[in-house]
């Protein structure tokens, strides 16, 4: 992950926790845990929130299509990256 990954990487642990209202801290949240069927516990609800939030955050709409970016917090922020730098 480079540098510019890292720093949206870790945004977004803090977005989870924040907004979604995990009991842990954000530097529990491992880059490459599964957001869904791990012991995050996030269901289609959290990720519409998490699409909310990554809009509210950085002007970056995802739909359907970035559906496989949401395995973990490495990809969504692989994604990110990707669409502010081509916006």
């Amino acid at each position: 992950m480079n540098e510019k990954e890292q720093k949206i990487a870790d945004r977004l642990r803090e977005i989870l926790v924040t907004n979604l209202r995990l009991p842990m801290n954000a530097e529990d949240i491992d880059y490459e845990e599964e957001l869904f069927n791990s012991d995050l516990g996030l269901d289609s609800v959290d990720s519409l929130e998490i699409v909310a939030a990554i809009d509210d955050e950085y002007g970056v709409s995802l739909t359907s299509e970035h559906r496989e970016y949401f395995k973990n917090i490495r990809t969504l922020s692989e994604i990110i990256l990707r669409s502010i730098e081509t916006a």
